[in-house]
């Protein structure tokens, strides 16, 4: 026995699975009244044959945070940040380690979480409505919108391969992978002329380290990660060479973005300001040590540069 009924501007079914008397509720993914009782047909179909499509049923709280720790543990903190990020927007506060410490800095979409207690009860719809509003509201851009929807995908596909997931619907195995992504416009890249590239050297003639840092980025193509990341040792004047590569200092880890480690010649510019450059402390392992003798954080040493910029009337900062 099932029954379709709307809810939303969405058609849903109700009905039991046999040997059960607790209702199973779905939604038929359509406002269409022909298709919805169209695959209310095939529902009672296989209702009556005993083959449906058996769903699991994964409470949602206990696995974000089983999924989470699994991130922490396998994935750069960078990434583990990101996720974090991502999934308390998405699902708001609803397991430890998606509350906001109260020193926290705290973002609120104006879009509110999705509310769901399984992990079965997130739909193509369901995931499509949500980006969407926060594309109209939350002024989310293309690409941010698309990475939303790979941690998503990247979630649930980990529950497929170690939980077991299955849908409550078997027209797919991950709902998420029914979303279709965002088109997303060819970046406009903007690169320092010669002329500004001398400007913003001289402009840090006073602060060595800085201007030192600032070769680097522009001479070597390094991030500011790879940058704050660089140790004594991953820095040879004599064979002018940059060796970018994953490392573990002081209990933490770090690895390339790329996951990939790489060596970066230095070049006749920027050998001149490496040879120049001596750093304040020579106990620390830090090629480019923050005042207090610790690695830079790349946000603080961003900020910097831009104050000192803002001061000789550079309009540019790390990211642009």
């Amino acid at each position: 026995m099932a029954c379709i009924y709307k809810r939303g501007g969405i058609w849903w079914v109700k009905y039991y699975q046999r040997g059960s008397r607790k209702a199973v509720f779905r939604s038929l993914e359509t406002g269409n009244v022909r298709v919805a009782e169209s695959k209310l047909k095939v529902l009672e179909y296989h209702l009556e044959t005993g083959d449906l499509h058996a769903h699991t049923e994964t409470p949602l709280a206990p696995f974000l945070e089983e999924y989470l720790e699994h991130v922490r543990l396998s994935h750069p903190r960078t990434t583990f940040r990101n996720t974090l990020s991502t999934l308390r927007c998405t699902f708001g506060e609803c397991c430890p380690p998606l509350v906001l410490p109260p020193h926290g800095r705290r973002r609120t979409p104006s879009v509110p979480p999705l509310r769901v207690e399984h992990l079965e009860d997130i739909t193509p719809h369901m995931v499509s409505d949500y980006l969407r509003l926060r594309i109209e509201r939350d002024r989310l851009n293309a690409k941010t919108a698309n990475n939303v929807r790979a941690e998503l995908h990247a979630m649930i596909n980990w529950a497929i391969e170690h939980k077991g997931f299955r849908p409550r619907s078997s027209d797919y195995r991950n709902p998420v992978s029914q979303v279709k992504r965002h088109h997303e416009s060819a970046p406009q890249i903007e690169f320092l002329s010669l002329e500004q590239i001398d400007e913003q050297l001289a402009a840090l003639e006073d602060e060595r380290q800085m201007q030192t840092m600032v070769a680097v980025l522009i001479y070597a193509g390094l991030r500011r990660a790879e940058l704050t990341w660089l140790t004594t040792d991953d820095v040879d004047i004599e064979k002018r060479l940059i060796h970018v590569r994953a490392k573990t200092v002081d209990g933490k880890s770090w690895q390339p973005k790329t996951g990939v480690d790489r060596v970066v010649p230095i070049s006749n510019a920027l050998f001149g300001h490496l040879s120049r450059y001596r750093r304040h402390l020579t106990t620390c392992p830090w090629k480019f040590p923050s005042p207090e003798g610790a690695r830079w954080d790349p946000d603080n040493w961003s900020q910097k540069l831009a104050e000192q910029n803002r001061l000789h009337g550079l309009g540019w900062t790390a990211l642009h």
